[in-house]
């Protein structure tokens, strides 16, 4: 079973054999909602007999839900603080995802009964690992156990916008699954921090009450829209309403939900873009970082295949390099490159299995208002398994400017595809030339003049609007350019040291193998 198909709920063997419609498998998207008595049956009505933890907020109980063992965690004392407390954690724990934070399945909302279903880890708490009776733990496991630890956190404070504190780490709140990887868990605590801290910051759509005086449920996770809603929101797909155009796509602006947003309309509905479309929502929902979309909602009807994204008023990327607008200052283009860095570091290494992006270039990179960027265009990003080196695939359509040659000839497809993905689009970044200029390939035109820039002389090759930019910054960014085009896929750094030579962090040297940074030393010499 492939990365895809893991964070796809497989169909109940009861139902019919047939498989379900595309609609039905959307409809699955974020946690699931479960009914109070499911609960109570499954736990054998809350028996101490399946308790596996107990906390200052209530009690875990383990379980068999939908042939899944999983760890339930029944709120003791549903008064109107924590009953808020329940749906803070429920809708923050569904917005953030990383390899060593806990993953939300499901939950509860039943009168005053407020339960999380959350999957069972084996191996129990880091406390009852380090103070039970059971098997010492290595130091190989304990290095382990501390490294995970340390990047849950660092994408809570580095890597959220909002950036979110815990305030209670702990061994009894980091769980160890069965490779020993930690998870850290119970945010209750620090959610009350972050609603203090950013009072305005909007966690979930607010209560409102439709015409029956009633208010509705939460929606959790991307939320349904009907076509009949899009088509009239965007006057009927009106290209008035168009500000971009892909291969496969058009994408609409609109007011949704008194809100601006960008409509994604699929152009050709057949089974290889339904296949696409499917994984850019697989995608797009299981992963959240400050430096990727975030998908808002959905539609699927018949044939018609879009997905809603917050507007940005900044457009793309390639908009700014290439349009008729201000030109951006060097200041913003190096914001651009290391927020652009993180994002594929977030893939790469803070996501399990790992994601590769496949079409990393600036039609793909959206700008916010304040200029940081949001990578987008997930169709044909792949879910890359443990333990795998590459994927071999034979219907990968990047753009072949961006594609690296050796790999696409090949037709294996890894992390490093994107590494060199990205150093062609730093070359953007840095020259402002266009992928193409008169029939010559950027990577083709840039290797005639790197060996010169790479000891100093910037001449024709900076972009020639750039008013003043610092020399010490180019020349990282240029041996990030150099490392990632001009090295085997094996020996290209990876997204990590990327961002810590882009942030000034490690020395340019550190991205080569022996034989480059030889070379890299002596232009300097």
């Amino acid at each position: 079973m492939n990365g895809a198909d893991r964070r796809m709920e497989t169909r109940d063997p009861n139902e019919s054999g047939s498989s379900p419609s595309a609609s039905e498998n959307y409809d699955r998207i974020g946690p699931k909602r479960y009914s109070y008595e499911e609960l109570a049956t499954v736990t054998g009505h809350f028996s101490h007999n399946n308790l596996i933890g107990r906390g200052g907020f209530g009690h875990v109980f383990k379980a068999s839900l939908d042939g899944e063992t999983r760890a339930i965690k029944r709120l003791d004392y549903p008064g109107v603080e924590s009953e808020g407390d329940l749906e803070r954690e429920i809708m923050v724990v569904k917005s953030i995802s990383h390899k060593n934070l806990v993953e939300l399945i499901g939950y509860c909302i039943d009168g005053a009964n407020r339960l999380l279903i959350l999957k069972y880890f084996p191996n129990g708490s880091l406390r009852s690992k380090l103070d039970g009776k059971e098997n010492v733990l290595d130091w190989k496991k304990r290095m382990n156990i501390a490294i995970g630890s340390a990047r849950g956190l660092e994408y809570l404070h580095e890597h959220c916008k909002p950036k979110i504190i815990h305030l209670d780490i702990k061994p009894d709140n980091i769980l160890l699954d069965e490779h020993f990887e930690p998870k850290i868990l119970d945010l209750l605590i620090f959610l009350r921090v972050l609603l203090l801290t950013y009072p305005n910051h909007q966690l979930w759509e607010p209560k409102y009450q439709n015409e029956s005086g009633s208010s509705p449920e939460k929606t959790i996770g991307p939320k349904s829209y009907s076509y009949g809603e899009l088509a009239r929101v965007t006057d009927n797909f009106s290209l008035n309403n168009l500000i971009c155009r892909g291969r496969f796509d058009h994408v609409f602006k609109a007011s949704l939900d008194g809100e601006i947003r960008a409509i994604k309309r699929l152009d050709f509905p057949d089974v290889q873009f339904e296949e696409g479309l499917e994984r850019e929502i697989m995608v797009v929902k299981s992963i959240s970082h400050k430096n990727l979309v975030e998908l808002v909602g959905y539609c699927i009807h018949g044939a018609n295949r879009l997905l809603i994204f917050k507007y940005f008023p900044n457009g793309s990327l390639r908009s700014k390099l290439h349009g008729s607008g201000d030109v951006l200052d060097w200041e913003k283009r190096m914001k651009i490159a290391v927020g652009c860095a993180k994002g594929l570091e977030y893939l790469h290494e803070h996501c399990n299995p790992k994601i590769i992006h496949l079409d990393m270039k600036p039609d793909n990179i959206l700008l916010d208002e304040d200029f940081e960027p949001k990578i987008t265009n997930f169709g044909l990003a792949q879910f890359f398994t443990d333990g795998a080196t590459h994927i071999s695939k034979s219907s990968v359509m990047g753009t072949h400017v961006y594609e690296d040659p050796l790999t696409t000839k090949l037709r294996e497809y890894s992390d490093k595809s994107d590494v060199y993905s990205f150093g062609v689009t730093l070359l953007e970044l840095i020259t402002g030339r266009k992928p193409i200029d008169n029939i010559i390939d950027i990577v083709t035109w840039a290797n005639h003049h790197i060996k010169k820039v790479l000891e100093g002389e910037y001449t024709n090759f900076v972009d020639f609007n750039l008013q003043s930019f610092d020399h010490e910054q180019m020349y990282r960014m240029v041996s990030c350019v150099n490392s990632c085009i001009n090295q085997r896929p094996n020996s290209r750094p990876t997204m990590k040291k990327i961002c810590l030579v882009l942030e000034g962090i490690l020395p340019p040297e550190e991205l080569y193998d022996h034989e480059l940074q030889s070379r890299s030393r002596r232009a300097q010499t």
